[in-house]
């Protein structure tokens, strides 16, 4: 019987992984393109919430995988903290006034 509780919990930490991977690489060759620095490319708003979407799929995948009820409860915090940070940092279309 496959573990698919498991798969999934163990699919979300790696493609979150390599969704952060992905998010540093792209900001690494527009700071090398554009002349500026990574750190300013990381502050922008679409990064930012690339890699906080990335964190919550991170702490998800561990969450599924913890042993101990605390664990579980400390990674879905952390994951919940993370989403309300990917909430405040999200791109928005029309600027406020």
């Amino acid at each position: 019987m496959m573990d698919w509780i498991g798969i999934a919990s163990g699919a979300a930490w790696i493609f979150a992984c390599a969704l952060a991977l992905a998010v540093l690489s792209i900001a690494n060759w527009q700071a090398l393109h554009s002349g500026s620095r990574l750190r300013d490319q990381l502050k922008l708003r679409r990064n930012q919430a690339a890699l906080g979407v990335a964190g919550v799929l991170f702490c998800l995948g561990m969450a599924g995988s913890a042993g101990a009820t605390w664990e579980r409860v400390a990674w879905v915090v952390l994951a919940v903290g993370g989403a309300v940070y990917t909430w405040r940092a999200r791109p928005r279309i029309i600027p406020p006034p």
